[in-house]
């Protein structure tokens, strides 16, 4: 059994940054709805202009910088990870995002 938790580990470890980026993206996908709907409810008083102006750099540098903190957070932390905590932390947030996804309607 150690065998196969560590062979499972070391795929994990060998593709971490396709993990943690996949991780990062789904879960800004699920929390893009919610972001969207803050910002329109606290720019509501502006001017449309204003407000696309707000909308077009939190869609830029606002995710963009998300998902940057996201992910190397993610990666760091990750990689310091024992065998099995790894994995089941892999797993235990994948079927968090899927549950995410199921109660949002994605799945």
């Amino acid at each position: 059994m150690h065998n196969q938790i560590l062979f499972i580990a070391d795929l994990i470890r060998r593709h971490l940054p396709e993990v943690c980026f996949s991780i990062t993206a789904v879960s800004l996908m699920l929390a893009h709805p919610a972001i969207n709907n803050f910002v329109s409810r606290v720019t509501q008083r502006f001017h449309w202009l204003v407000r696309y102006l707000i909308f077009v750099v939190v869609c830029t540098a606002g995710y963009g910088a998300i998902m940057q903190i996201i992910y190397r957070s993610l990666k760091h932390w990750l990689s310091y990870q024992r065998s099995l905590a790894l994995i089941a932390i892999t797993v235990v947030v994948y079927l968090a995002l899927a549950f995410f996804a199921k109660k949002q309607g994605h799945i």
